[in-house]
């Protein structure tokens, strides 16, 4: 009977380790190439803040299917064209959203700006979601004014799935109950 617990707790560790090690592995990424397109009202002079909102919809190759809603809010420095900002994509539910900052700059003020997304989390199917993108976007008006704009770009992220933080739970109770001392251990001395 000793062999047996001996064997049994053994396996567990085992199957505790390989359990720990594929929820490490991490969920493969999420890649969404995009086009998308909306409207930007005059940016608030005073303070250099300013919104644009439309619609994004996925290209050729994307891992995601639906359109999304764009939101984005940012701070404009007109001495330096470049803006920081935040931004949520939304599914037209409003079920899931992909959220973050961002930073963008038109150097060379052809009404260009090249944008970086830093996804910092998510809800709903994108619970959780971390990763980057990046963007051109350019205005038929400048910030200043209230016009149009049109998108182009990438988002890579990963969405963890709750399977695995569910498996490594496993995993770690596993353990603790291997590494258990029997009840009546502790009195023996």
């Amino acid at each position: 009977m000793p062999t047996f617990k001996k064997t049994a707790g053994q396996l567990m560790l085992g199957l505790c380790a390989a359990l720990a090690l594929a929820a490490q592995a991490g969920p493969s990424p999420v890649n969404l190439f995009f086009d998308g397109a909306g409207t930007q009202p005059a940016i608030d002079a005073a303070q250099g803040t300013g919104l644009w909102s439309g619609s994004i919809k996925p290209g050729f190759g994307s891992d995601v299917t639906e359109s999304l809603l764009s939101n984005v809010l940012f701070k404009l420095d007109a001495s330096t064209n470049t803006l920081s900002g935040s931004f949520e994509f939304s599914s037209l539910d409003l079920a899931s959203s992909i959220s973050g900052l961002l930073t963008g700059s038109d150097l060379d003020g052809d009404g260009q700006f090249e944008i970086d997304y830093q996804i910092l989390g998510g809800s709903g199917a994108f619970s959780r979601a971390s990763g980057y993108g990046l963007s051109f976007i350019s205005f038929d008006q400048p910030l200043t004014m209230a016009g149009s704009y049109t998108e182009s770009g990438l988002l890579s992220f990963a969405v963890p799935e709750p399977s695995s933080y569910g498996l490594l739970g496993l995993a770690l109770l596993g353990v603790a109950l291997t590494r258990r001392k029997p009840v009546g251990t502790a009195l023996r001395g």
